[in-house]
């Protein structure tokens, strides 16, 4: 049995309603968030460039000592291919066209003098011209340090174990013609580990798979960043104040919000500014959830204008973000805003 961990949490999504108190709750639901590269509007052909230095210059000594050019080569191609495939897994999305095709250059470099320095202006421009590109991708360099630890038997687990740390580092840019510095740069620093389980003594991963596997994971979470994705908020719900607050909370409870929305409507003619604020502020969680961010942070504001709350405060900055997010959203899904 094989098993990859890494110091990070794994948020698992839901869409849950729960009383922390009787006077508000919290929902939790999914919101789909523009992609962290952003594209020019008038995109259409997009390459991918592997620029890194040769292997000779990407392992760390002790990684490199016992390796002639042979296995240098393999280490290079296991890396770099896995790279690519990782990233071209990762920015898959039926919705953004100029992603789906991409061109695959390479022009491998043969030191590390100035690896930090991005494509200068003759290079770019030899390369979008001679390749007719909109955008260039470039993978910059890498280096990895892969260790394993010794194989011993575990009492606990009744089996064999052993120990695959894999260390990689890579800087990532993203340019376009019109530009003379990278429109994005991405540096990676991070460590996998892969356990192995094994009943019989030498059934476990080998380093060849620990680099395919470990390179496949970065590549991946780097595609990521070029599509948008989901992510879970939590927002407050007021449950208590008005009678048609109080009962519109059990509504809510129940999944049925466009019930609780009609209450909260009604609430909006009380005289009491604070009543007033909490069903404003409901009716923008409420618009939120329905994807009407417009409206979400128009009862948001309207909510902040009766009642200095720090939850309603907070509300109303979260749909300000929001707002100004979604129409680099929207141009990433070439969908018009309205």
């Amino acid at each position: 049995m094989h098993k990859i961990y890494r110091n990070s949490w794994i948020l698992v999504i839901s869409f849950l309603l729960c009383a922390c108190s009787s006077s508000k709750s919290f929902v939790y639901f999914e919101a789909l968030q523009p992609a962290d590269v952003s594209y020019p509007s008038d995109i259409r052909k997009v390459g991918y460039l592997n620029r890194s230095p040769l292997s000779i210059h990407s392992l760390t000594p002790s990684n490199r000592k016992n390796l002639d050019a042979t296995g240098l080569s393999i280490i290079d191609t296991i890396v770099c291919n896995n790279l690519k495939e990782g990233f071209l897994e990762g920015r898959k999305s039926k919705e953004i066209s100029y992603l789906d095709s991409i061109v695959f250059l390479e022009e491998r470099r043969y030191d590390t003098i100035g690896r930090e320095n991005p494509l200068d202006g003759y290079e770019l421009w030899r390369i979008f011209n001679e390749n007719k590109l909109d955008a260039l991708i470039s993978m910059e360099y890498y280096s990895l340090e892969l260790n394993k630890s010794f194989t011993y038997y575990n009492y606990e687990l009744l089996d064999y174990v052993e120990e695959f740390s894999f260390f990689m580092e890579i800087v990532w840019r993203v340019y376009t013609p019109n530009s003379s510095m990278p429109i994005d740069t991405f540096r990676t620093s991070d460590t996998l580990y892969f356990l192995n389980q094994s009943s019989r003594e030498g059934e476990y991963l080998s380093a060849t798979d620990v680099l395919e596997k470990g390179s496949g994971i970065l590549g991946y979470e780097y595609g990521r960043r070029h599509v948008p994705y989901w992510t879970e908020v939590a927002r407050v719900v007021f449950r208590g104040g008005s009678k048609e607050l109080r009962e519109a909370a059990s509504y809510t409870d129940e999944g049925k919000w466009e019930k609780a929305a009609e209450l909260w409507k009604q609430t909006l003619e009380y005289p009491d500014d604070e009543s007033v604020a909490k069903a404003y502020h409901n009716l923008s969680v409420y618009y939120e959830i329905e994807d009407d961010i417009p409206m979400a942070y128009e009862m948001a504001v309207a909510a902040a204008t009766r009642w200095d709350n720090t939850f309603i405060q907070n509300h109303k900055k979260a749909m300000e973000t929001r707002l100004k997010s979604r129409e680099r959203l929207f141009r990433q899904l070439d969908i018009s805003v309205n």
